[in-house]
């Protein structure tokens, strides 16, 4: 079974929130950041190795993300950095 744990609220300039294990193996979050700033988004299974998801643009301040994981693991991680 996997478990979600995510962020409510937001202290930083920018964060992911609200993560939502959906029923078809995707998942969904929320990037909170400056409107219009890009973000290169990552994820990983173990936080040793990153895969390049691209480059999104937030263009409102708040985006929804959904992604579906590689190989559905047991446990996913998700980061952002500025291109």
């Amino acid at each position: 079974d996997i478990g979600v744990t995510g962020v409510q609220t937001c202290a930083l300039p920018i964060c992911l929130a609200d993560p939502l294990l959906l029923p078809d193996g995707r998942m969904r979050f929320q990037l909170n950041s400056v409107a219009g700033s890009a973000w290169l988004l990552e994820g990983s299974p173990d936080l040793f190795h990153w895969g390049n998801y691209g480059v999104v643009t937030n263009q409102s301040g708040i985006l929804q993300v959904t992604n579906t994981p590689v190989a559905r693991p047991r446990v996913y991680f998700y980061r952002v950095a500025q291109p």
